[in-house]
């Protein structure tokens, strides 16, 4: 290992120690798992997000039991609206001086479409709205600060491997997700002439173990569909902690030198082609 290494295998420092961190849709699902996981992880302070506030409340509780010493509020937000979004970056930064991690992680799944045909325009836009533009006022905002900031930060957003394939999640869903996949890429290239030191990456995940994956496959079970060529036994939903494990990734100086990038963490399902389901011919 070099001598200009920033790290080695003995250093055990907490990943995101001292650290200001915001989750937004942290009242429950990955954004409750990574706002716990940043908490344990050294973070001087976590902003707890949710257009459900009490949720949110009940994780910063959380939070103020189990690790001494962080830091926590909890902001009723609606992500996709400009005013909310300013504010919490407004009272994170009122509250505790600077934003280093801003997780955009807030997000509908909406009902699937029996057609294409069928699809309505509003559900469309409402799904644009908090899905994609969200992130974007995420992205906005917390570069303001950052950008301020000589040490930058991390702006992590969650896409979904819906943005890269088709499957049970509404199409208006995928299109959402796959905006995001776009928003990593165009917006990091942008910031890299404001502040080099500012990280904008995306995590991919697939099924998850939420309670709002989980009213999809309740949809798709109730319309009598049957999902063509998905193993579960090969591909189990993650728990939410494995999707937030790889947040911390982004968010931490372990990963200074990705940016731009969206890393997909869904178990190989969308490398997969379903061989396990075929048996092998005889040649």
């Amino acid at each position: 290992m070099s001598n200009n290494s920033k790290s080695s295998s003995n250093d055990t420092s907490p990943r995101l120690e001292g650290k200001v961190c915001v989750v937004t849709g942290a009242g429950s699902g990955i954004g409750l798992a990574t706002a716990l996981l940043f908490a344990e992880n050294g973070a001087r302070a976590v902003v707890c997000a949710d257009i459900d506030v009490e949720a949110a409340r009940d994780v910063v509780e959380d939070i103020q039991e189990m690790f001494s010493g962080v830091r926590a509020c909890a902001i009723r937000a609606d992500v996709s609206s400009e005013k909310d979004s300013r504010h919490i970056v407004d009272e994170c930064v009122r509250r505790f001086g600077s934003l280093d991690v801003y997780f955009a992680n807030a997000g509908i799944l909406g009902k699937r479409e029996r057609a294409v045909e069928e699809a309505v325009v509003r559900d469309f836009e409402r799904h644009l709205k908090v899905n994609l533009i969200g992130p974007f006022l995420a992205v906005k905002f917390a570069s303001q600060q950052m950008v301020r900031q000589p040490s930058g930060g991390s702006i992590i957003m969650t896409a979904s491997i819906a943005a890269i394939r088709a499957d049970v999640t509404p199409l208006a869903y995928s299109c959402s997700k796959a905006g995001v996949v776009a928003l990593a890429r165009s917006a990091q290239d942008a910031l890299l002439t404001e502040n080099a030191a500012i990280r904008v990456n995306a995590v991919m995940p697939g099924g998850v173990m939420t309670a709002m994956s989980g009213a999809v496959a309740q949809g798709v079970a109730s319309e009598g569909l049957r999902v063509a060529g998905y193993d579960m036994k090969k591909f189990p939903p993650a728990d939410p902690g494995e999707i937030a494990s790889v947040v911390l990734f982004l968010a931490s100086e372990d990963a200074s030198f990705v940016k731009g990038q969206t890393i997909v963490a869904d178990g190989g399902l969308s490398n997969s082609m379903g061989f396990s389901l075929v048996k092998r011919a005889r040649l």
